[in-house]
């Protein structure tokens, strides 16, 4: 966009990229020239090549039959140069009008350089106050925050008590089970919480896969597919999560009646190795994050 004044008659004068402009069209209409005479004579100019590039930029317009014609943009060193051979008595009050266009350009750029200036620390000024409220708001969020990761925290230990004491009834039942020498056919109910453990474990460490065959059975997205479920290990002895490991339904039903293809100290070792990566993975995960991903 070109920042453009009119001073006597129609002299134009136009500023880009920190100099000030004018055409060899509004030149050959000012001093009433042949618009071809002023290209040739600018291209028939005696100075360098690097002169002529800096101050003559080749552009077009439009003319009255709608034809593309060439014109040239033209620097107020490049006019000076040129217009240094026109005489006569007109000639040399257009070449001080078009000298009062070139210094009013400059007044009015230097002007509007103020205004900028003026813009900036107006802008500054508010960037900075606007950076201070955003660090008040971040400190609400982080005090807010904090309240409701206790609340969570609490809750968290409430589901955990619950889930302790469940296992232990089924550990009672068990027992009783087993006293009257008849074999247990229910299997204890999984938690909410212990279930999205193993799911997240398995997507995070596990690249989402069955840790017997391989299938993927958890997303990229923490999510679990219609294949994931929680198989048992109901002759063990510890609680909660160490009685249990996520797996596909195939390898469940197969390890149920026994046409796995694996002997039993397979996948013992398999379910070993499977709590022992799973502890080290709940040690390196802050606690807030645990909670946060339980919570979606």
């Amino acid at each position: 966009m070109k920042n453009e004044i009119t001073v006597i008659g129609n002299i134009k004068v136009f500023e880009r990229d920190g100099k000030q402009w004018t055409t060899s069209l509004n030149i050959a209409e000012v001093f009433g020239k042949n618009h071809g005479k002023i290209i040739r004579d600018i291209e028939n100019l005696e100075c360098s090549q690097a002169f002529s590039q800096a101050n003559f930029g080749l552009t077009s317009y439009i003319d009255s039959f709608n034809r593309t014609q060439k014109m040239y943009d033209i620097t107020r060193d490049g006019f000076s140069f040129l217009v240094m051979g026109f005489t006569g008595s007109k000639a040399a009050q257009f070449k001080e009008a078009y000298i009062e266009a070139f210094h009013k350009m400059e007044e009015y750029l230097r002007k509007q350089l103020d205004v900028n200036d003026r813009s900036l620390i107006v802008y500054e000024r508010c960037h900075q106050e606007l950076m201070e409220m955003q660090k008040v708001n971040q400190e609400i969020l982080k005090s807010v925050s904090g309240t409701i990761n206790n609340m969570g925290g609490r809750v968290e230990r409430v589901e955990d008590d619950v889930s302790v004491i469940k296992n232990d009834v089924a550990d009672i039942k068990v027992e009783i089970s087993n006293f009257k020498n008849v074999i247990p056919l229910n299997r204890r109910k999984v938690s909410k919480q212990d279930r999205r453990t193993h799911v997240v474990f398995i997507a995070d460490d596990r690249h989402g896969e069955c840790p017997i065959c391989k299938t993927q059975i958890v997303d990229q997205y923490k999510k679990e597919n219609d294949d994931f479920c929680i198989d048992h290990e109901i002759n063990r002895h510890e609680r909660g999560l160490n009685q249990t490991w996520g797996i596909c339904k195939s390898c469940n039903a197969k390890k149920s009646n026994g046409t796995l293809g694996r002997t039993e100290r397979d996948c013992r070792t398999l379910f070993d190795s499977y709590h022992v990566d799973l502890q080290s993975w709940q040690n390196k995960r802050p606690r807030q994050v645990e909670i946060y991903q339980m919570a979606k």
